[in-house]
């Protein structure tokens, strides 16, 4: 089994994120989703959490430092910077078993690609291969979503989610105005991870 952590994090506008999805080969009882019995691996949404705005970064740390997890998927771009070297500071402290992986989400028309810096090493990795990964994951019915109160809240982002394609021919992706995608790109960095780390061998880009 691969715990995923996949953690968005809020600014002033938006509350922060975190999915917690394991794939395992074997179907637990009580989740809702399509099904196909083609793949033997399944990724379960085990954990889906929402903090309120305006909740300190450090709250936040403490809390998903608190939720195990193999790999720790977090979004680098903005405030990541400083919350993903409070994350490494505290998760050495604890002994905290996951590995972090810093994503930087970059447009369309980019590649994946490692950047390695003093600090530690991220991905750059198009917004696009993040959110239609969730989109793939639905298809090949290999996405199992808890019947959770907090699951609605993600369906209804999922369903505000809309895609556009800009006058440069890039693809752009956001929600609909007064709604947030705070959850869908958490649950993304989920399905991307697990889509293309699956094999347990995260490490290959990024200590």
């Amino acid at each position: 089994m691969t715990r995923i952590l996949g953690l968005d994090l809020g600014q002033s506008h938006d509350p922060a994120a975190a999915v917690v999805a394991d794939r395992v080969a074997i179907e637990p009882r009580g989740f809702i989703g399509p099904r196909n019995p083609n793949f033997k691996a399944r990724l379960y949404v085990r954990a889906i959490r929402q903090w309120p705005l305006g909740t300190d970064y450090n709250d936040i740390v403490t809390d998903v430092l608190s939720l195990e997890s193999d790999a720790l998927v977090v979004d680098f771009g903005g405030v990541g910077r400083p919350v993903v070297d409070m994350l490494r500071k505290q998760a050495m402290l604890r002994n905290y078993r996951g590995k972090i992986k810093p994503v930087q989400l970059i447009g369309s028309s980019g590649r994946a690609t490692v950047k390695h810096e003093q600090r530690g090493s991220h991905v750059n990795v198009p917004k696009v291969d993040v959110v239609t990964s969730v989109i793939l994951a639905e298809q090949k019915g290999i996405l199992r979503l808890p019947p959770v109160p907090e699951m609605q809240q993600l369906l209804k982002q999922l369903t505000d989610f809309r895609m556009k394609i800009t006058k440069s021919a890039n693809f752009q992706y956001g929600n609909v105005a007064g709604s947030h995608d705070d959850l869908v790109i958490a649950l993304g960095l989920c399905c991307w991870f697990a889509a293309k780390f699956g094999n347990l061998k995260p490490a290959v880009w990024c200590g």
